[in-house]
């Protein structure tokens, strides 16, 4: 989405996701501060995690996308740090990511991404699993160790087959 140039690393969720949160607003309102490259570099200070041990037994069945539903768990508590303010991996940045697609382009997940990033990538085999739908963005995908190749060769800078350099993708340097 940022090389169609349909949203910028440092748009922020507020921005993207504002009728979304009129009808499920976040716990803590720095949650609308939050941006795609802190959603990419973990940085979101999102701490709750529903899809670890038993907390994820909410979202069976586990054949059916729940990446809006779990991003609205997430946000139910407050953040656990000031967006931007440290490193802390979860899987919550990746739903939130899934509702960001979903939202932006108005289609499935895994539809759009399976046609605008793996099929652009040569990688015509991947599939959501549909016994991890729940899991869909943050381990959903079905690639074969060939397609994988493809897939990070698209990210190989000597590549050029992004249009966005290096230097502007989003890090964490902290």
């Amino acid at each position: 989405l940022v090389e169609a140039h349909k949203l910028q690393f440092d748009t922020d969720l507020g921005a993207v996701l504002a009728v979304r949160f009129k009808r499920h607003p976040p716990k803590d309102q720095r949650a609308q501060t939050i941006t795609i490259a802190q959603l990419l570099t973990h940085t979101s200070g999102i701490t709750n995690d529903p899809s670890q041990g038993i907390a994820f037994n909410q979202f069976q069945p586990f054949d059916k996308p729940s990446m809006d539903k779990q991003f609205d768990v997430a946000l139910s508590v407050p953040l656990g740090n000031s967006p931007g303010s440290r490193y802390f991996y979860n899987n919550m940045n990746y739903a939130a990511l899934a509702v960001v697609v979903e939202t932006v382009t108005g289609e499935q997940y895994g539809d759009y991404c399976g046609r605008e990033v793996l099929k652009k990538a040569g990688v015509n085999d991947a599939t959501l699993k549909w016994e991890w739908a729940s899991r869909g963005a943050y381990g959903g995908w079905k690639i074969s160790p060939e397609g994988y190749a493809k897939f990070l060769d698209y990210f190989d800078p000597s590549q050029k087959l992004l249009s966005t350099p290096l230097a502007d993708w989003p890090r964490f340097d902290n």
